[in-house]
């Protein structure tokens, strides 16, 4: 099986293992191989042409980019800086970078979620998430208006660290992304990025020693999975910290609520919730393309953590004319 370029891995993005990887330092090249873009080993277009027979199959991956703010931190305990930043991102312009246009927005629950994730009818009426040039104008001047009434009434720091996961920093540039989209459409100049591993980046997370974090995560199933730990007043995971009544009130709702059309409508104000207060933001979440053979059935692209158990549907149909002399 190919699947295309994906981020899910140090592999999928830099082309090498993660022993090869390491902590980014390479070794001596030669001067005609400097600047030289090493052409990939399977092109899928190419293998797809090579190989007609080859099936192509696409999923939406929970996997999502997203960032977290330190409530007790200036200026991210004003709601108008956080949402002056959240607004003015450009979540469109990073699934052409970091998927290839392959991909789509999120509200907290990542879109593939399709039992609990906020419908995309009504996410792009949101800011933030309006599409086109036209809502993307409206968001810059809601975020730009906001950052206005922000600094109106308070100084700006001169020095804002965005703290990011250093081997998505290497591959993506996912925090030089958001300092550069920033700098672009509000004119924050003072985002520094700081890459970290990924044990110091979670220990800073909940010693409330990083005001600003940008990183991918992996999603989960379950609703009571994306909110309860995060965004409940007793939440192990609740670093940020958010205290709000109406939010745990909802948590606790929905983990008592059996019927699942009444338990998704309270998640859907779960996210309206958290879209207006903006401490946590789900970004983005790619969307998979890969290549098999027809008689390979049921393989799971979403194969990260807690999702292993679907290699449980994966089977070979033998009667396939494909796996004939295999």
């Amino acid at each position: 099986m190919c699947i295309r370029d994906s981020p899910n891995t140090v592999e999928a993005l830099t082309g090498k293992t993660d022993a090869e990887a390491g902590d980014g330092e390479q070794g001596p090249q030669d001067d005609d191989a400097k600047g030289k873009k090493e052409p990939k080993e399977a092109d899928p277009d190419k293998l797809k042409k090579a190989i007609p027979q080859l099936t192509e199959t696409t999923m939406g991956h929970s996997q999502f980019f997203g960032m977290r703010f330190s409530l007790g931190n200036d200026p991210f305990n004003d709601l108008r800086f956080r949402s002056a930043v959240t607004i003015a991102l450009n979540r469109r312009a990073m699934i052409d970078k970091f998927f290839g246009g392959s991909g789509g927005v999120n509200p907290w629950v990542s879109w593939p979620m399709t039992d609990w994730a906020l419908p995309e009818t009504e996410l792009t009426t949101s800011p933030g998430y309006r599409p086109g040039a036209g809502g993307r104008g409206e968001d810059l001047r809601e975020a730009r208006a906001l950052l206005e009434a922000f600094k109106s009434e308070k100084k700006l720091k001169d020095d804002l660290p965005l703290f990011v996961l250093q081997e998505t920093e290497a591959a993506l540039e996912f925090g030089a992304t958001i300092k550069a989209q920033l700098a672009e459409s509000l004119g924050l100049e003072q985002v520094r990025v700081v890459p970290l591993p990924l044990a110091e980046l979670a220990r800073l997370l909940l010693t409330g020693e990083a005001p600003w974090a940008a990183a991918p995560d992996n999603g989960w199933i379950d609703l009571d999975d994306w909110v309860y730990p995060y965004f409940h007043a007793n939440g192990t995971k609740n670093s940020f910290p958010l205290r709000d009544a109406e939010m745990t009130a909802m948590i606790d709702a929905q983990r008592v609520e059996l019927d699942k059309n009444a338990r998704r409508e309270i998640g859907y104000n779960i996210q309206r919730r958290l879209l207006a207060l903006n401490v946590g933001v789900n970004l983005v979440s790619e969307r998979v393309v890969s290549l098999a053979w027809p008689y390979v059935k049921g393989f799971p692209l979403d194969t990260a953590d807690g999702y292993q158990h679907r290699f449980a549907d994966c089977w070979i149909d033998q009667a396939d004319p494909t796996f004939r002399g295999r």
